[in-house]
């Protein structure tokens, strides 16, 4: 018998004896049986007839047994077979994390977070004996990974997984040392997959793409640990979580929500930093979004990302080679692009001054385009930096709590810089007895202290709502504080005037199409829809 069949087998029997514990329990809660032992009712109830009486208890069988026996020896062999690549981190600072053997030759894979306080580090391998580690981060924000070097051999590596192959619902193992706690392991499952945020603390923001998120229980001290399957293999270091203080209001820990970053994204960043030292991110200017499913299947496409924008105040390259907004890139270099992540790292792999060739389609047509990737500008490098974010998630280290953004969303005055809502750029619709029509709100430019506050991207331009009239066009359409207009009645809207200019000129009774982009915890989503004004 395999491992599936095993486990297959043990929760179908766990299944089985869980529903007839259950049912015998209220059962018996609501019946009685005579002197005679038959069946009588209480308070009144007719008997429930048989063929509806729940089944009794099967009996724990021997093979039951086994086969619940095989299933714990199964992950107790996996802890051990894993233990040894497991290694505990200590720095200068404070700070303590995990890491995993990447290779034989002493090279071990952690956050760069961990280290990110300078100073001294000290990795305790499972055995307890310590060596002093030699530091290489790669000092982007998008990219936390960092490798760490000690003087040892025949180390043994950790197996990774292909995290291609990862799905939600299977089996997810952390294993690291939380709060110092060495060695400890948790097991839960893959919650979902393809998470984006940032989160960190002031000062270290730090953004996150296609992060595996999982109940398997992280806390302080699992940061670049791994997350494992069932085989024993690393589909994920361990990263972040949603902190219990932000969201519970209690102390820092796990509220079973983690996040890990995959092993494959893992592997190609501790590469670039051993055999390069570093990171050398290029520059393609081009603002990016995933394809959903429909569009991929009525497209005929495994994958591929569309052009969302292309920035006009800075040099684009993929500008100057003819690309356009709309534009759905499916290849950069060598590299296949099924996803926003995969055209970032190519971007690591296609350096500044180099050349490179994308394929895209426009109009259903294949093209390619010669494109010489440079640096980022300045401007765009400030601006791609992460900052505060939008939720609660956090890393597992130490710093200040995040601001709540559905605290924010409620209490926009309380939250929002003081004195903001004077600022000329924020008008207020007028309503002109039979003139045009009011979308009642109170809007706003998207300043740069909001995107920094509350971490909204470059490529995001509109009009933010501020407040919502009760019984206006907004409120009946759903909008709330916080969402930004980005196109009404076929024009776009790049600030709150242009917003305001919109609206006049549209009349009470008419349904324009509008566009709105919300954030949430991890995601950013835009619809665009008919209002009736």
């Amino acid at each position: 018998m395999n491992g599936n069949t095993k486990l297959t087998t043990f929760v179908l029997a766990s299944l089985i004896a869980g529903v007839a514990i259950g049912g015998v329990g209220v059962q018996q809660a609501m019946n009685a049986r005579d002197g005679s032992g038959t069946l009588t009712s209480r308070n009144a109830f007719p008997a429930i007839p048989t063929q509806l009486q729940a089944p009794r208890p099967a009996p724990q069988t021997e093979s039951s047994l086994a086969t619940l026996a095989d299933l714990d020896a199964q992950f107790s062999e996996l802890v051990a077979g894993i233990s040894p690549s497991v290694v505990h981190i200590r720095t200068d600072s404070g700070e303590q994390g995990s890491g995993v053997v990447y290779r034989r030759d002493g090279w071990i894979i952690t956050n760069d977070h961990v280290v990110s306080g300078g100073g001294d580090v000290t990795v305790v391998l499972p055995s307890g004996k310590e060596y002093k580690g030699k530091v290489t981060r790669s000092r982007d924000r998008r990219e936390d990974i960092a490798v760490i070097k000690i003087d040892a051999v025949n180390l043994t590596p950790a197996p990774l997984a292909d995290s291609r192959d990862v799905r939600p619902g299977q089996y997810a193992i952390a294993v690291g040392a939380p709060f110092g706690l060495e060695n400890t392991v948790t097991i839960g499952h893959v919650s979902a997959l393809g998470r984006t945020n940032a989160a960190g603390t002031p000062g270290d923001w730090r953004s996150y793409e296609n992060m595996i998120q999982t109940d398997a229980a992280i806390n302080p001290g699992n940061s670049g640990g791994p997350l494992l399957n069932i085989r024993g293999q690393v589909i994920g270091i361990n990263t972040a979580i949603y902190s219990g203080m932000s969201v519970l209001g209690g102390a820092q820990g796990n509220v079973g929500i983690g996040f890990a970053i995959p092993a494959s994204q893992s592997k190609l960043i501790a590469d670039l930093l051993i055999e390069k030292g570093g990171l050398e991110r290029g520059y393609l200017g081009v603002a990016m979004e995933a394809l959903r499913p429909f569009e991929l299947d009525e497209l005929g496409l495994r994958g591929g990302v569309r052009i969302a924008d292309i920035p006009t105040e800075v040099a684009s390259p993929a500008g100057t080679a003819g690309l356009k907004k709309g534009d759905i890139i499916t290849r950069v270099g060598r590299t296949i692009i099924n996803n926003p992540q995969d055209v970032t790292n190519a971007m690591l792999a296609n350096g500044p001054g180099t050349r490179t060739q994308i394929e895209y389609l426009r109009g259903g047509q294949r093209r390619t385009a010669d494109v010489k990737v440079i640096a980022a500008p300045q401007s765009v490098s400030a601006r791609m930096e992460p900052r505060a974010p939008r939720n609660q998630m956090r890393p597992d280290f130490p710093g200040q709590e995040m601001p709540d953004s559905e605290e924010w969303l409620r209490n926009p005055d309380q939250m929002l810089p003081p004195g903001w809502r004077q600022r000329p750029e924020a008008p207020t619709e007028r309503v002109i007895p039979g003139g045009p029509a009011k979308l009642g709100v109170l809007s706003s430019d998207i300043s740069d202290d909001l995107r920094e506050k509350y971490n909204i991207p470059a490529d995001v331009r509109g009009a933010m709502l501020v407040e919502i009239q009760k019984g206006s066009a907004a409120e009946r359409a759903g909008f709330k504080p916080g969402d930004v207009i980005t196109e009404l009645d076929g024009q776009k809207v790049t600030s709150a005037e242009e917003l305001t200019k919109v609206v006049a000129t549209i009349r009470v009774g008419e349904r324009p199409m509008i566009t709105r982009v919300r954030f949430g915890p991890g995601s950013r989503m835009q619809s665009t829809f008919a209002i009736q004004f």
